[in-house]
């Protein structure tokens, strides 16, 4: 359902990718009667003509008015059930309310008000994310995959998740996905060419890691370290 929760965060190989960081927040269900009347505000000030408009849970659009001189919209009587409201204004400005109406509230008039903010920017793909690794140095240059996930003090890291991505290949060949031993240990197969490993494991931040393959590279196993994840995320 669109806009119900403004996500940043999370880099799962079939999900969503982002930082280190994640930070959900989820609106809240709000009871009310049919008759609904809705205040737009930016800055605690009225805001006139912003769009509202009326979602059913299935995100069908029911109905669209515009907020008056006062910044205020009132509503026709909605049918009983849970609805998204979405306002919408110029400058990207935008505000979210979901209404769980209902016949026991009478014919008084329930009254809200939408605070209307700048919608943040969406999350990083894992596209964006691979190709901004794929600009940066290369780790190291190494005969085979093969090595040890490492915590910050050199524990081993049990059965942390990894995908390996052939550079300039990203949509177009699939990705080696392995995971490593109950020791750490990880290896797999790889012809000559430039990659990038993502190395995940819970409690731990993400981490893109760039090397070759190449018979001229170093025979020594890979030494990874994941860094812990902030309590933020």
């Amino acid at each position: 359902m669109r806009a119900l929760a403004a996500v940043a965060g999370c880099l799962f190989f079939a999900s969503c990718p982002a930082s280190a960081c994640s930070v959900i927040v989820v609106l809240n269900v709000q009871p009310s009667s049919q008759h609904v009347r809705i205040t737009a505000l930016q800055n605690g000030e009225p805001f006139r003509d912003a769009k509202i408009a009326v979602f059913t849970m299935d995100e069908q659009l029911s109905l669209s008015i515009s907020t008056n001189d006062h910044g205020v919209a009132v509503l026709p009587p909605l049918s009983p059930g849970r609805y998204h409201i979405a306002a919408t204004a110029v400058g990207g400005l935008v505000a979210d309310l979901i209404l769980d109406v209902s016949k026991r509230s009478g014919h008084k008039t329930s009254s809200f008000s939408m605070n209307l903010a700048v919608k943040p920017p969406p999350p990083p793909t894992l596209e964006d994310l691979l190709a901004a690794a794929e600009k940066g140095p290369v780790d190291r240059d190494a005969q085979a995959f093969a090595g040890v996930v490492l915590d910050p003090v050199g524990g081993v890291i049990s059965h942390a998740q990894i995908a390996v991505y052939q550079h300039e290949s990203t949509g177009k060949i699939q990705p080696v996905k392995l995971t490593a031993d109950e020791k750490g240990r990880f290896s797999a197969p790889l012809g000559p060419a430039t990659y990038t490993a993502v190395f995940q494991s819970s409690g731990f931040r993400t981490k893109f890691f760039n090397f070759t393959i190449s018979p001229e590279g170093s025979a020594e196993e890979l030494l990874v370290k994941l860094q812990l994840r902030s309590t933020c995320g």
